[in-house]
C-alpha cells in the first residue's frame, strides 16, 4: 500500500473514531438528563415517603446493613436522609467471612458505625455464615473479639442477638461471656444459638471442660424468645442453663426430646413452641420429669412436635417419647397445630390424641407427612378451617378421607376452607390426579359418592348449589394450593380438564397458576 492509501485509510478511521466519540458523548449527555430528572424527582419527595422508601427496602433485605450502606453512599442528599433514620441502622449483619476474602468487613467498625447512628435504639444483631465455610489464620480469633464486643461492651444495646451460625469453636466464648455473673442484658428480647459443625458432640466438646452450671443469660429480664438449633441430636441437659420460666416463644432443633421434656414444665407462660429432632436413640423416658398428670400449657397457641428416625423400626422408648406429648400435654388455647411424630403400631381411639386438649380454638394444623396416626388427629380436631398436608404414601387414604361423599359419616372436616396438599413421587400420575381432582370438587361443587372409582365418568358436573341443605353443614373450598415432588400432572390434556374448567368458570375470583420447576416440580395454586 503506498504511504497516500495509508494516511487515507488512517484519516478514515480517525473520522469513524470522532464520529463515535461524538455519538458516545449525546448518549451519556442523554443518560445524565434523565439521572438529573430522577434525582430531582426523588429530591421533590416529602421526607417521610422517602423514610418509609428506605426502611422497606431495609426491613425486606437479606442483609439490612449492606441495603443501608448502599443506601447511603448514593448522594450526599440521600446520605444526609439515611443518618436522619436511627431505625435504618439498629439491624447489623455481620459477615463472617475469612480475612482477604473479598467481602471481608471490619466488624467493629461496622458495628461502631451503627450503633452511633441508631440514635440509642435497641441493635438486633445477626452473625452470617462464612462463604463455603472458608477458614483463614486468624478468623476464629476475630470473631472471638466480635463476640466478646457483643456480650461484654455492647450487652446493653442487645434487643436481639442470632449467633446461630458460628462455629462450634466459638462456643465456649459464648458460654464465659454470656455466663459472666456480671453480664446483663436489660433489653435483649430474641436470642438465636446454634452450631452448624461439630467435631465432638459431647458435653465438653461444645461447652467446654470447665463450664460448670454456669446459667446463661441470666440477667436477661425480658428475653422472650430462645431458639437452639444444633446438628447432631446428641446436646444434653443443658437447656436449665437458659431463664426459661420468663420465655413465650421456644424453639428447638436437634436437641434430644428428654432434655425437652426436663424444661417443659418450667415453661408456663409459652405461647409460641416448636420441637424438630432427627433421633439415633433416646435412653430417658418422659415420665422422669414430668409430674403425674397432663402438664398443662396454658398459654401455647402454636405447637410443632416433629421427629424424624434413623432406625427403620423405631424401639419402644421412641413411641413412648413421641406418644407423651398427645397424652400427657394440655394444649387449651392451641390455635395452630404442627404434628410429624408416628405412634407407629400402636392405634390410639380420637379419645386419646390430646384428649385434654379438645376444647381448644384449633384451627389450622400442619401434618408434614404421612403418619398411621393422620386419621385419629383429623378425627379429634375435626372443626379445622385449615389443612397443610404432606401425602407421600401410595395408596392416598387422606385423599379419600377428606373428599365430601354423600355419606356424611364418612367426611371429615366439615369446615375446611383453606387446603395446603403436597403430593410426591411415590404416587401415579394417574391415581394421584383423579384423586386430587375427586377431593377438589367434592369441596367445591357437590359430594361425591362413596365408593370411590378410578373414573369420573359417573361423577356429573353439578353446579353449586349454595342453598341446598349440603352446604348448609359443610363449609366450601375457598383456597387450594397443589404441590408436587417427582410427578408431573398434565391437567390440560387429560379427561379432568372439564371438571377444573367448570370449578374455575365457577369461580367469584381464581388465580390459576401452572408452573413447571426443574421440570420436576409443579406448583398449582386455586383462589377463590
Amino acid at each position: 500500500m503506498s504511504p497516500a492509501a495509508e494516511i487515507a485509510n488512517t484519516n478514515s478511521k480517525i473520522q469513524f473514531i470522532e464520529q463515535e466519540i461524538e455519538r458516545l458523548n449525546h448518549q451519556r449527555l442523554a443518560l445524565l438528563s434523565h439521572l438529573n430528572t430522577l434525582q430531582s424527582s426523588i429530591c421533590t419527595l416529602p421526607f417521610d415517603i422517602v423514610s418509609e422508601i428506605f426502611h422497606v427496602l431495609v426491613d425486606d433485605s437479606v442483609n439490612p446493613t449492606r441495603t443501608v450502606l448502599q443506601l447511603s453512599a448514593v448522594c450526599t442528599s440521600w446520605r444526609a436522609k439515611a443518618l436522619s433514620m436511627p431505625r435504618l441502622w439498629t439491624s447489623v449483619c455481620l459477615d463472617c467471612c475469612p480475612r482477604g476474602y473479598e467481602t471481608h468487613t471490619d466488624r467493629s467498625g461496622l458495628l461502631m458505625l451503627c450503633s452511633a447512628n441508631s440514635g440509642g435504639l435497641p441493635l438486633h444483631i445477626t452473625m452470617l455464615p462464612p462463604p463455603y465455610r472458608v477458614r483463614c489464620a486468624g478468623d476464629v480469633e476475630d470473631a472471638e473479639e466480635t463476640i466478646r464486643e457483643l456480650l461484654v461492651t455492647r450487652q446493653h444495646q442487645l434487643e436481639s442477638l442470632d449467633l446461630s451460625n458460628v462455629d462450634v469453636a466459638l462456643t465456649p466464648v459464648i458460654v464465659k461471656y454470656a455466663g459472666a455473673e456480671n453480664a446483663s442484658f436489660p433489653y435483649l428480647r430474641k436470642l438465636k444459638l446454634g452450631w452448624n459443625y461439630s467435631a465432638s458432640s459431647s458435653w465438653e466438646g461444645i461447652f467446654g471442660q470447665d463450664h460448670g452450671a454456669m446459667p446463661l443469660f441470666r440477667n436477661a429480664p425480658q428475653l422472650q424468645e430462645l431458639e437452639i438449633a444444633y446438628e447432631s441430636g446428641a446436646v444434653n441437659s443443658f437447656l436449665n442453663l437458659f431463664p426459661c420460666s420468663q420465655l413465650t416463644v421456644l424453639h428447638l432443633d436437634g436437641v434430644d426430646a428428654p432434655s425437652v421434656f426436663s424444661i417443659l414444665p418450667e415453661c408456663l407462660q409459652l405461647v409460641e413452641f416448636s420441637f424438630d429432632t432427627q433421633v439415633v436413640s433416646w435412653t430417658r423416658h418422659p415420665h422422669d420429669f414430668v409430674p403425674e398428670g397432663p402438664l398443662c400449657l396454658a398459654y401455647v397457641e402454636k405447637f410443632r412436635w416433629t421427629v424424624q428416625y434413623f432406625r427403620s423400626q423405631p424401639t419402644n422408648d421412641d413411641e413412648n417419647a413421641t406418644r407423651f406429648v398427645p397424652t400427657h400435654i394440655s394444649l387449651p388455647l392451641l390455635r395452630e397445630l404442627t404434628w410429624g411424630g408416628d405412634l407407629f403400631s400402636t392405634e390410639f381411639h380420637t379419645t386419646d390424641l390430646f384428649a385434654s386438649s379438645l376444647e381448644a380454638p384449633l384451627t389450622k394444623i400442619t401434618i408434614d407427612k404421612t403418619l398411621q396416626c393422620t386419621e385419629s388427629l383429623l378425627c379429634t380436631f375435626n372443626r379445622v378451617t385449615e389443612l397443610y398436608l404432606i401425602e407421600d404414601d401410595a395408596s392416598m387414604r387422606t385423599l379419600e378421607l377428606l373428599t365430601v361423599t354423600t355419606d356424611k359419616n364418612g367426611s371429615l372436616l366439615p369446615h375446611l376452607r383453606i387446603l395446603d396438599l403436597t403430593l410426591s413421587s411415590s404416587q401415579s400420575p394417574i391415581v394421584a390426579s383423579w384423586k386430587t381432582i375427586l377431593l377438589l370438587y367434592s369441596r367445591r361443587n357437590a359430594p361425591v359418592p362413596p365408593q370411590l372409582a378410578p373414573e369420573l365418568d359417573d361423577i356429573s358436573l353439578k353446579p353449586y348449589n349454595p342453598r341446598s341443605k349440603h352446604w348448609k353443614t359443610f363449609s366450601r373450598l375457598e383456597k387450594f394450593h397443589l404441590r408436587t415432588w417427582g410427578i408431573l400432572i398434565n391437567w390440560e390434556n387429560s379427561n379432568l380438564n372439564p371438571y377444573v374448567e367448570d370449578m374455575m368458570d365457577d369461580a367469584l375470583d381464581h388465580n390459576f397458576d401452572h408452573e413447571p420447576i426443574e421440570n420436576d416440580h409443579q406448583w398449582i395454586i386455586w383462589k377463590w
